[in-house]
């Protein structure tokens, strides 16, 4: 029934005639859809292989953690085991402590004492350097005073005595002069007679 070519173009798929190009593109999802079970299949092994190495861990986890839970188990069987030594104990140290409790509120009744009786000597130091500098501040700022108008008079003075001094070396110097003048003229009178 079918044309030779036509035949060629066309193949049976499961009953079903299906041309060459629908063959090409069945053969290419069947290689795609391989690829996907091989990778899933890797995927697979891989998960398996963490999921073996995760119950590994787990289980050698749970082991760590049951030794420790029996060395804890001993532990509190000691410690169930000297209760009794430690009850003992602390009924000696609760009258202990009572006594403590007692002689704590007496020192911390004294301390608080001590306490506010150093917090008013401190105020009053405190005040009484806080005046003490304002004075000396005060008697400084005055000394100060005293001294710079001291130092003025002094530059005052002082320039008053050099003035002085140059007026009476300029006088000496002028008899000085003249005396030698005098001298000199007698002294020629003198030589001449």
């Amino acid at each position: 029934r079918y044309i030779y070519g036509e035949m060629a173009k066309q193949s049976v798929f499961g009953g079903i005639h299906v041309g060459q190009d629908m063959h090409f593109k069945m053969s290419k999802k069947i290689a795609q859809l391989t690829k996907v079970i091989c990778a899933l299949h890797t995927k697979n092994d891989e998960f398996e292989t963490i999921s073996n190495l995760e119950r590994v861990a787990h289980e050698e986890e749970l082991e760590r953690l049951a030794k420790q839970a029996q060395a804890q188990v001993e532990s509190f069987k000691d410690a169930i085991s000297r209760e009794s030594e430690y009850r003992m104990r602390i009924e000696a140290l609760e009258a202990s402590v009572g006594e403590h409790e007692r002689l704590r509120s007496a020192a911390s009744a004294e301390f608080e004492s001590f306490k506010a009786e150093r917090a008013k000597d401190e105020q009053r130091t405190k005040k009484r350097h806080s005046d003490e500098i304002r004075k000396l501040t005060s008697e400084m700022g005055v000394s100060r005073k005293q001294f710079d108008d001291r130092l003025a008079e002094f530059r005052e003075l002082d320039a008053i005595r050099k003035r002085e001094l140059d007026e009476l070396t300029t006088k000496m110097e002028g008899r000085v002069t003249s005396e030698k003048r005098k001298l000199e003229r007698e002294l020629e009178m003198k030589v001449n007679d």
